[in-house]
């Protein structure tokens, strides 16, 4: 809840902007998994970005897969 109207346009601006942020990097996700493999095929997808993460970034998709669970 917000306090008034200018609180919540900035709430909503807030939002949208890291809207933004994340859909732009799951894009880019995509788009290097296509240029560094143009012929991996649809079930290989995701062993092909396991196995070429940093452990950090494996560690925080296990996270965030926790946390959506």
């Amino acid at each position: 809840m917000s306090s008034n109207s200018v609180q919540a346009q900035k709430v909503f601006s807030y939002a949208t902007l890291f809207n933004i942020i994340i859909t732009f990097f799951i894009i880019l996700v995509g788009l290097f998994v296509f240029i560094g493999a143009t012929d991996l095929q649809k079930e290989n997808i995701w062993p092909y970005i396991m196995s070429h993460i940093p452990p950090f970034f494996k560690g925080s998709l296990a996270i965030g897969l926790l946390a959506m669970a």
